[in-house]
């Protein structure tokens, strides 16, 4: 009996996206849409008047940089997916795996709410009502910084920890 019919031979290279490619591509579409939102994003506590104006006066660069935005999280997802295959595809079996996959998935939604929560403001008859352009400027923002960086940061530690 040879070994390939005593026992399936183990795949010696994990099949799936290089991980490579999508950090390039993430951070295209992140730099894209930084430069677009950063030429024309405005300080959440900013008053009705200015987050009306800023609207009117950025919304074509903000739904650009919002889509890049929206576009990267998906990255991200796969980025995330991907990586904790490969730790898994490495027998590792850690705490540190599951952190990362937490991590990852809360870094992925809250971004996808951030950039959402961005183009939202670019709708029709929402730039008019100035509250609904104050929350939806603070959950983009919140969404982007903190409610991005905290999860981010728990899977770059569960990746490194359990990697290392």
């Amino acid at each position: 009996m040879t070994l390939s019919q005593s026992s399936p031979l183990r795949e010696s290279r994990h099949k799936g996206p290089s991980l490579l490619m999508l950090a390039l591509i993430y951070v295209a579409f992140m730099i894209v849409g930084a430069v677009l939102l950063g030429k024309s994003y405005r300080a959440p506590h900013d008053t009705v008047a200015e987050a009306v104006a800023y609207v009117a006066n950025f919304g074509g660069s903000l739904r650009i940089g919002t889509f890049c935005e929206l576009s990267s999280a998906v990255l991200l997802g796969l980025f995330v997916a991907v990586t904790v295959s490969r730790l898994r595809f490495l027998g590792v079996r850690a705490a540190g795996e599951t952190i990362a996959l937490c991590g990852g998935v809360g870094a992925t939604v809250m971004l996808m709410l951030s950039a959402l929560c961005g183009w939202s403001v670019t709708r029709p008859g929402i730039a008019e009502t100035g509250g609904a352009v104050n929350i939806l400027h603070a959950l983009s923002f919140a969404g982007g910084g903190p409610g991005f960086v905290v999860p981010l940061g728990l899977f770059v530690a569960g990746v490194s920890i359990t990697a290392g």
